[in-house]
């Protein structure tokens, strides 16, 4: 059970399931999604507010530099990040920042590229039938990593603890800041 007030941020939310499960589960924290697309952030507010969650915010903004001073947040997520970043260490270095001492991230990342693949093909498909496929990436395009190559990226900041792990079609990853 998160402390009362802890806040959570979701970088690369996109329509904001994840921020919206846990703002409806654990009301008792303050959760915040960002995402660049403003589409995105436009239906996971709509959906927060027929939800009637009303501990869920989310904003547009850049996961290389979150409009946030140092140790702004208790938690953060990202879930499908880096399949489409061009420099998860550097989201990474960001994610540190971020957090507080004692802070802790998970991060969850498809192993395979087909499955990574497939939304990214829907939203370039989309995008595509509206004219509007420049700012998305092809389906192509979709990183993956192995499990040490996804490892190695967390070694890359002075974490307190790093835990990574796969199952199913995802690597893991749990993170403490000291």
């Amino acid at each position: 059970m998160p402390p009362s007030r802890a806040r959570l941020v979701e970088l690369g939310c996109g329509p904001g399931f994840y921020s919206r499960a846990l703002a409806k589960s654990f009301p008792e924290l303050d959760v915040l999604g960002v995402d660049q697309s403003c589409r995105q952030l436009e239906y996971a507010e709509q959906k927060a507010v027929a939800l009637g969650v009303n501990n869920c915010r989310f904003e547009r903004g850049d996961v290389f530099d979150v409009t946030r001073p140092a140790q702004s947040f208790d938690y953060l997520i990202a879930s499908r990040l880096f399949t489409v970043l061009p420099g998860p260490a550097r989201a990474l270095a960001e994610m540190f920042r971020v957090l507080r001492s004692g802070g802790r991230c998970f991060i969850a990342e498809p192993r395979y590229k087909f499955w990574a693949s497939i939304p990214l093909f829907m939203l370039w498909l989309v995008a595509s039938v509206r004219g509007q496929a420049n700012g998305c990436r092809e389906p192509s395009m979709a990183t993956v990593f192995s499990l040490e190559r996804f490892e190695q990226l967390f070694y890359m900041q002075p974490w307190k603890s790093v835990r990574v792990w796969r199952e199913g079609r995802y690597h893991y990853a749990l993170c403490e800041k000291q």
